[in-house]
Formats: C-alpha cells, structure tokens, sequence
C-alpha cells in the first residue's frame, strides 16, 4: 500500500478514535447522578455562590451558574486525549439553559495577564432540569480542544447517559450538583461517562433542589470553600 494511503487511513482511524461513543450501562433510577465525562477526577469543592470559580493548568476559569441555585457540589474531571470525549446527561430531563463563553483556548504558561486567561478558556455550561434535581455541565475546552460541539439545545429532553455535546481532543469536565446530593467520588477517582455513578440524591429533596433560572453576568466572585 502506498505510504500516502497508509498515513490517510491512520487519520481516518485517530479522527473515528477520538470521535468515538461507546455503549455504556447507564444506572437506572432517577437518585443516581452519573459521570457526564471519561476522565479522572482531580478537584472537589462546595460553593455557596452562583459564580463558579475553578483551575484549569492553573488557570482561574469563572462563570454564573444561571439556571441553577445555590449551594453546590463541584466535581471537576480531568480528560486526556486518550479517553471520551463524548460527554453525557448526569440524569433524565430538559434543557433548561445554556450559556456559552467563546475563547481563545489558551494556556497559562503562553501568557503573563493570568487574568485575561481566565476569559479565555471556551466554555459551555448546559443546565438540565430532572425530575428530582437540576445538574449543571460545564464543558471545558483547553489547548488542544480546539471546540465544544453541542448535541442539544435548551428546551430538548434527555435521558440519563445520553450524548450532549463533545469537546474535541479531550479537555476538562465540571459536574455541578445540589448540596443535598451525597458524592461517592473521591479526588483520584476514575470516571466512565455515563455509567460511574458520581452522587445519589436522598429520598426526600428540599424546593430549593430543583434550581431556578438566573441572570447570565458573571466574573468576580472569589474561589469557593474548599469541601472537607
């Protein structure tokens, strides 16, 4: 086979690799929340604030959790280029918003206004409202995730396990939950998207659990408490 044929078929095999969205056995019910993304977990807070601030390769990212209320759990999930980057509903629902943040997928060490670069990440966060609790999905592209591609859009029904969107080339993953939900993650932790079970809900939640819309500022808001 000629060497052009060989190095067209080696991309064709890393494109349909890294594009790839396997069966998974999602958990039924609806008190599980599950992993939207394949990755390791590597940080794990609680805020009382609907500004979410986390690091990604040192780089402060902030946003407004619109669509949602506090306090939350934050589980942030590392992807390397190696793992899915299909990313999955946490629970059955709807769409209740999304917010899209457009960057320039920079890094920290290309820059000195750490700043600017905490602009510049691309984000989406999609917030998706179950029957017994709202999640939020934040996708993460970094530099070499080059985009987000969305599956949805707000107002469409999921299920739980179910494709939302994709981050090409892998990149960074955080999963945002009620406060009353109990984490049955740890930092350390490696995730299968749609089928490790992240958090469970108790029996009875309060109103509060299922989020309110909100405003779409953000920015300027200090980093949350770290959880215990």
């Amino acid at each position: 086979m000629h060497p052009l044929t060989w190095a067209a078929v080696g991309l064709a095999g890393g494109y349909a690799y890294f594009h790839r969205t396997p069966a998974r056995a999602v958990p039924p019910g609806p008190d599980s929340i599950v992993s939207p993304a394949d990755g390791r977990v590597i940080h794990i807070e609680r805020s009382n604030s609907q500004q979410l601030s986390f690091f990604k390769q040192d780089v402060l990212n902030t946003l407004f959790l619109g669509g949602m209320s506090p306090p939350f759990k934050v589980v942030v999930i590392e992807l390397t280029v190696f793992d899915v980057h299909v990313q999955r509903a946490p629970l059955a629902g709807k769409v209740l918003t999304q917010q899209y943040y457009p960057g320039q997928h920079a890094n920290a060490v290309f820059g000195a206004d750490v700043a600017h670069l905490a602009r510049s990440n691309e984000k989406l966060l999609t917030v998706i409202a179950g029957a017994r609790a709202t999640v939020g999905v934040v996708q993460v592209a970094g530099l070499m995730a080059r985009r987000i591609v969305p599956y949805v859009k707000p107002g469409d029904q999921v299920a739980k396990g179910s494709a939302i969107g994709m981050i090409t080339f892998g990149s960074q993953v955080v999963l945002v939950v009620p406060d009353v939900a109990q984490l049955v993650v740890k930092v350390g932790d490696r995730l299968t998207d749609g089928a490790s079970i992240v958090a469970q809900l108790p029996a009875a939640l309060p109103a509060a659990a299922l989020g309110v819309l909100g405003p779409t500022t953000y920015f300027g808001q200090p980093r949350p408490q770290f959880l215990a």
